[in-house]
């Protein structure tokens, strides 16, 4: 029973970032979704990529980008603190499921971890690389999503708000304001 338990431990998770893989991320997500859906509450989706990754490879090499996404997942992952869970989504892009938390506390993590990433220097083969990270947000309620809403419809909001921070500069949060989140803000 251990070793299976190991295995499954392993299949799990991202052998770069040490975070949820993505098939594992989406059937965690599915399944608190799922909970959100029959009971109600709040929670929060977070996107978050490296910008101008490629960059880092193309001068640094793959070695230095490793390290790059090894460092970033880290800082994500002790921010959070077991408040939810982080996965790898693909490539420099990483995927965060918060449950019970509003969308200001949700904005207040994604710039807490911006910042840290920003002010973090990795260094490789004596090279010192710094990188910055842009933020999309989107959270649910039981007031704004209905039944029918997905956690794909969730995902597809972040990544929207997150295209929306890297198009307006980089180096930013945004988020999705539904008028129900904004009015329990106000």
């Amino acid at each position: 029973m251990i070793l299976q338990e190991k295995l499954q431990h392993l299949a799990s998770i991202d052998g770069l970032t040490g975070v949820l893989n993505r098939t594992f991320f989406m059937q965690k997500a599915k399944a608190q979704f799922l909970k959100f859906q029959q009971h109600g509450g709040q929670a929060c989706i977070i996107m978050f990529d490296v910008d101008r990754f490629k960059s880092v490879n193309d001068t640094f090499g793959h070695e230095a980008g490793d390290a790059v996404l090894t460092s970033i997942s880290k800082i994500a992952k002790d921010t959070l603190i077991n408040r939810g869970f982080i996965g790898r989504y693909g490539g420099e892009e990483f995927i965060i499921y918060i449950p019970d938390v509003s969308l200001v506390e949700a904005y207040e993590w994604g710039e807490q971890v911006r910042q840290k990433i920003e002010q973090k220097t990795v260094i490789v083969q004596g090279a010192k690389i710094n990188v910055t990270s842009s933020f999309g947000i989107s959270c649910f309620d039981d007031t704004y999503h209905s039944s029918s809403s997905t956690l794909k419809d969730v995902i597809r909001e972040a990544d929207e708000a997150l295209f929306k921070a890297k198009r307006n500069g980089r180096n930013r949060d945004h988020f999705v304001m539904h008028s129900s989140l904004y009015e329990k803000l106000t």
